[in-house]
């Protein structure tokens, strides 16, 4: 039984974590379902794991190797948020370490004051349907919040997504003056827009 575990570790890890919901379940009498939904979750969310052991493992290689392997498995989808398109192969490496992993439950409605990056799963997003690499919350990188959409996207499906906020997306910019004067452009052409709107 060791061997056959020793196999496919993720897959054991995610087998043990359905066996304590189960019992957790059991043990509160949950209706069934509850159990169902809760079941479900857990089995589309299942990524998550995967997102969490991808980042230890590239904290224990080399700065080369892990900076080469950090970009060829985000650059695709990071191309996708248009401000950082141009940005030097660093900044997206250290993008790529700091950007949370989340799944979320149909008709859940994902908070505001986040830049989003979908992975998985289809949203609504201000009247416009958005699916795998699209982005939204893009608005995030302006400093007044009375500029900022107050449109909430809503999952239409289990919305796999990797999301960073606004104060550690400027962190992460600042080694790297080119992609911040980036940002900058982009902050100033929507907040004039939106000023524009507004008026």
């Amino acid at each position: 039984c060791g061997v056959v575990a020793a196999f496919n570790p993720e897959a054991t890890a995610f087998q043990e974590r359905m066996d304590n919901l189960n019992r957790f379940m059991a043990r509160e009498g949950l209706p069934t379902h509850m159990r169902r939904r809760c079941r479900e979750y857990f089995h589309k969310s299942k990524h998550l794991t995967l997102a969490d052991t991808q980042k230890a493992l590239l904290t224990h290689m080399p700065p080369s190797l892990r900076d080469d392997v950090a970009f060829e498995t985000t650059s695709s989808w990071l191309a996708h948020v248009w401000f950082l398109r141009g940005a030097p192969k660093p900044m997206l490496v250290s993008l790529s370490m700091v950007l949370d992993a989340v799944v979320f439950a149909p008709g859940d409605q994902p908070s505001l004051g986040m830049l989003y990056v979908i992975h998985r799963g289809i949203c609504l997003y201000r009247a416009r349907c958005l699916s795998k690499g699209q982005v939204f919350g893009e608005d995030t990188i302006l400093a007044s919040p009375r500029l900022r959409s107050p449109a909430q996207a809503r999952a239409m499906n289990y919305l796999e997504v990797y999301r960073i906020s606004r104060p550690r997306l400027l962190q992460t910019a600042k080694p790297f003056p080119s992609v911040q004067a980036a940002i900058r452009r982009a902050a100033a052409f929507l907040a004039l827009r939106r000023e524009v709107i507004l008026r």
